[in-house]
């Protein structure tokens, strides 16, 4: 059976070590192949990422993923708030470098009017796009705009043909609201990375979207998105498809098929 993550984070460091121990971590815990990105370069704001900032970090993920092409699986971080940059960057990422998934941060809401022409380009692309999604509005940083399901919902129907993930299910707040905005969208996946392992979260999801729609993610909490598949009480087909099949069907993988191992 397939495990991959699709939502990751790899960062540079001088010796490299922090890659090594995801790689280490992923051997431990059976986690075949990760989604990765890199959300800054010299500005540690992923939400005012300026263009030079989006090319750093994706060059180094590029690096990471040239290195490692059999774990390593590459998304394009941009900024939409720079949407001429950020169409060229993703453009070239993808046909020049195979990346493979577009990720979006938190720069401007999913029903901003800058988002949709990047993410329609990432699925003329045939890539999926994540979206940084926080389940809860009353505490945002200074500078971030946080868009919750309502948004992901409003983008998948504006863009029916686009493939989004509503990023880390797990994250806290309120994710049962945003499970339930997406409901109906079938072009809308779930995430179910995070630390949190509320009881009931992992089961509410796979009501709201079934099984042909929820992903295994860890966003660097790696026991814990381990942990909450495997003690979901939820069938054991739902739960292959969810280890990987899902994701290697978004990515077009041959082996792939909907809610099968």
């Amino acid at each position: 059976m397939p495990v991959w993550d699709c939502h990751g984070h790899i960062y540079d460091d001088p010796g490299g070590t922090r890659g090594r121990r995801l790689l280490d971590a992923m051997d431990q815990l059976g986690i075949e192949r990760i989604f990765v990105s890199r959300l800054w370069g010299d500005n540690r704001v992923p939400a005012t990422a300026t263009p030079d900032d989006v090319r750093r970090s994706n060059d180094a993920v590029a690096g990471w993923a040239e290195r490692h092409p059999d774990r390593f699986i590459p998304y394009c971080f941009v900024n939409c708030t720079y949407p001429d940059e950020a169409l060229r960057e993703l453009g070239d990422r993808v046909t020049q470098q195979g990346f493979r998934g577009l990720k979006l941060y938190a720069s401007c809401r999913f029903d901003d009017p800058r988002v949709e022409p990047v993410v329609a380009r990432a699925a003329e692309l045939r890539i999926p796009t994540l979206l940084h999604v926080i389940q809860r509005r009353t505490s945002e940083a200074a500078g971030q705009y946080a868009s919750d399901g309502r948004e992901v919902a409003y983008l998948a129907q504006r863009l029916p043909h686009a493939q989004l993930i509503l990023a880390h299910v797990g994250g806290g707040g309120d994710w049962a609201f945003s499970i339930k905005a997406v409901r109906d969208c079938p072009n809308v996946y779930a995430d179910l990375s995070g630390s949190v392992v509320d009881a009931g979260l992992v089961e509410a999801a796979y009501e709201a979207v079934g099984a042909d729609r929820l992903l295994f993610g860890t966003d660097s909490s790696m026991t814990e998105g381990v942990g909450k598949l495997h003690g979901a009480e939820i069938p054991e087909q739902a739960k292959r498809a969810a280890w990987g099949a899902n994701l290697q069907r978004l990515l077009g993988e041959p082996r792939a098929t909907a809610g099968a191992a």
